[in-house]
């Protein structure tokens, strides 16, 4: 989906793609789909990779774990 703009993103930032819970290549398992959870996955992501800020950006079911991000973790998320 974002193929043709991470060259440019990537000039000036670092880009990380996440493969979102039962999207991509990761599994849904036996777990239900919540924008809560993976707002809070994507802040564990965050602080594993010992990210303190980021800019968020998604689209669609990525747009809601994007602003889930930035509601319940707000020192963590710039959302876009």
């Amino acid at each position: 989906m974002f193929a043709s703009v991470l060259p440019i993103l990537a000039q000036n930032h670092q880009v990380i793609e996440v493969d979102l819970h039962g999207h991509g290549r990761t599994a849904l398992g036996n777990r239900a789909i919540s924008l809560i959870d993976m707002g809070d996955d994507m802040a564990t992501i965050l602080t594993k990779l010992s990210y303190k800020e980021v800019d968020v950006m998604g689209y669609s079911l990525g747009g809601g774990v994007a602003l889930r991000l930035a509601i319940q973790h707000p020192c963590r998320a710039c959302a876009g």
